[in-house]
């Protein structure tokens, strides 16, 4: 864990603007916090399992987060219309250690979901992140949203 007051404040910072822009559904705003070679995981079951030994809820690229992030704000996408609302509550971020030019950094989240006329659920999450240095802003390079709730009925998910 870092010592470095400094440091914790920018990546908190960096962060809730994350949160910020996917409330607002600035999704091409967010595809721009991501490195070209992006890993984003929702693991199924366990939170620290080897994505290649279990099954998952997602695992994403850069081009399928694009597209997943297209089909969110289209016209036609029934589900999406009128659009979910989402807040985001981030608690407990604790800063690592780098690793070569990343940086280890995990937060707990609080994801409410709310769909006009239908429903509202929350997600408790824990995220995991590897941030990486790129032109003097930081980028996400993985990311692995584990979902507490995994083991139940999960509605269609926003981008986390």
């Amino acid at each position: 864990m870092t010592k470095d007051l400094a440091l914790q404040q920018e990546i908190e910072q960096f962060l809730y603007g994350e949160a910020a822009l996917l409330e607002q559904g600035s999704f091409e705003d967010w595809l721009g916090l991501l490195t070209d070679d992006i890993e984003y995981w929702i693991p199924n079951r366990v939170d620290n399992g080897n994505r290649n030994e279990q099954a998952m809820i997602s695992f994403e690229d850069r081009t399928a987060l694009r597209a997943r992030a297209i089909r969110m704000t289209h016209p036609r996408n029934p589900t999406q219309m009128p659009p979910p609302r989402t807040k985001y509550f981030i608690t407990n971020v604790m800063v690592g250690e780098f690793a070569g030019n990343e940086l280890a950094v995990s937060a707990s989240v609080l994801l409410t979901v709310v769909v006009p006329r239908r429903e509202m659920a929350q997600h408790p999450i824990t995220s995991e992140y590897r941030l990486r240095r790129v032109d003097d802003n930081w980028k996400i390079c993985k990311k692995k949203v584990y979902l507490i709730t995994n083991d139940q009925p999960l509605p269609q998910l926003p981008l986390i």
